[in-house]
C-alpha cells in the first residue's frame, strides 16, 4: 500500500498515458517523456486516455509500487494543468492528491459525490473489533484460562502499593 504523507514528493503528469503499460512502461515514461528519476522516491501520477483511471508509481527501495483506481461513473474531470505549456508533469501537495483520488477538483479541494453509497454489514468484522463486548460482566469466564485470567486481573487490581 502506499501511504500519501505530507512531506512525499508528487508529480502528476499532465498528458494521458496507455494504461496497458505497467511498472516498466511507466518507468520509461518518467525517464523519456517526464525527464525525472523512477528511482527517486517520487510519486509519479497517470491518467488514462479516457479519464476514467489514474495509477501510481512508486519506488519505495526495495521495488516498485503500482497502484490504481478506476472510476465507476464519470471521468477524472479536474485533471490538473500547468501555466507553462511546454510543462510535461507538476508538482501536488498530498491534500491535492487525495482530491484527485476521490475524483474531485485539486484547485478548489471539492471532492465528486459519492454516486453509490457502500451499504454497511452491522455484523463486519471491523466494526465488531470497535464496539464494546455486548457480553454481561457478571457471565462466568467461558473456560479455565479465562477465570485464572479474571482472577488474576482482579487481584492484581486490588493489590495496593506501600509508601
Amino acid at each position: 500500500m502506499i501511504a500519501i504523507t505530507t512531506k512525499m514528493r508528487i508529480r502528476v503528469a499532465l498528458e494521458p498515458c496507455d494504461m496497458r503499460k505497467r511498472i516498466d512502461g511507466l518507468c520509461k515514461i518518467v525517464r523519456s517523456e517526464l525527464k525525472e528519476d523512477p528511482f527517486s522516491g517520487i510519486t509519479f501520477v497517470f491518467r488514462s486516455r479516457a479519464g476514467r483511471d489514474i495509477a501510481l508509481l512508486r519506488y519505495d527501495g526495495q521495488g516498485f509500487w503500482v497502484c490504481q483506481k478506476r472510476l465507476s461513473e464519470k471521468t477524472f474531470i479536474h485533471w490538473p494543468a500547468s501555466p507553462d505549456a511546454d510543462a510535461k508533469s507538476k508538482s501536488l501537495l498530498a491534500q491535492e492528491l487525495y482530491t484527485l483520488i476521490w475524483g474531485g477538483n485539486p484547485a478548489t479541494g471539492e471532492i465528486a459525490p459519492l454516486w453509490r453509497p457502500v451499504p454497511i454489514d452491522p455484523d463486519d468484522t471491523m466494526i465488531n473489533t470497535l464496539r464494546p463486548p455486548s457480553v454481561p460482566a457478571t457471565s462466568p469466564p467461558s473456560s479455565p484460562y479465562a477465570a485464572r485470567a479474571a482472577a488474576a486481573a482482579a487481584v492484581s487490581s486490588c493489590a495496593s502499593v506501600s509508601p
